[in-house]
């Protein structure tokens, strides 16, 4: 964002007011596409992860890209893609998103949990491994929504508490499928509490380090991990 832009309050407010307006519009858009894929598409089929990539690259990447960047100019670094503090980054990146490895292996073994997760013990390993690059894809456009997209350009704008606040309504609205899954095994309260801890976690390596890189690189080991451990070691 260029340096002139910074120090206009009018600006910063139609920057601020937009940066919510793409986030709602985005929003509904993913949500719409999402009830339509839970009424007609089999949630384990490799079909559901490739219409997933799809749409996340299209809601969560294209759209706000290209309206943050080469419509308001935003630079990359800005948005947290940077080679900035990225030891400290990726160390904590990494630490965050296991606190969700540990919670999902402690799951293991109860039959609600695992009913969602039988898929890793069925396919062949090449679906198998073309299944882990997708999810691992989603894993880092949902970083690079919600944190280089949401928070730090509302950090630059507004500050620390709108920026947090902001990044975890859109984090919660992300991960609604992921909770709907974890609330039978772990209860609702359980899956808003582990949702809320990464988002706000997440959203301080963030800040700290000026850098998404390494939360982007944990939520990817999260993922490979964890379904490499199901379909490899149970």
């Amino acid at each position: 964002m260029d340096g002139e832009e910074k120090e206009s309050p009018e600006v910063q407010n139609r920057l601020f007011y937009e940066i919510i307006i793409l986030a709602v519009i985005c929003g509904i858009l993913s949500g719409t596409i999402y009830y339509y894929r839970t009424q007609y598409m089999e949630l384990s089929s490799m079909g559901n992860v490739i219409f997933r990539a799809v749409r996340m690259t299209i809601v969560y990447f294209i759209i706000p890209m290209f309206w943050l960047v080469k419509v308001r100019k935003f630079k990359l670094e800005d948005l947290g893609l940077t080679s900035r503090n990225m030891l400290m980054s990726l160390i904590l990146g990494i630490g965050v998103y296991a606190i969700a490895l540990a919670v999902f292996l402690m799951a293991l073994g109860i039959p609600e949990f695992d009913k969602y997760y039988h898929w890793g013990h069925s396919m062949p390993l090449s679906e198998f491994m073309a299944k882990m690059a997708l999810i691992a894809w989603m894993a880092t456009l949902t970083d690079i929504w919600t944190r280089g997209m949401v928070l730090m350009p509302v950090l630059k704008l507004r500050g620390i508490f709108l920026a947090v606040l902001l990044q975890n309504l859109v984090w919660f609205a992300a991960h609604m499928y992921e909770i709907d899954l974890l609330a039978d095994s772990i209860t609702l309260a359980g899956a808003v509490m582990l949702t809320l801890t990464l988002g706000i976690l997440g959203d301080l390596v963030a800040i700290k380090t000026k850098n998404i890189i390494g939360l982007c690189v944990g939520h990817i080991a999260l993922n490979i991990c964890f379904f490499s451990y199901i379909r490899f070691l149970m």
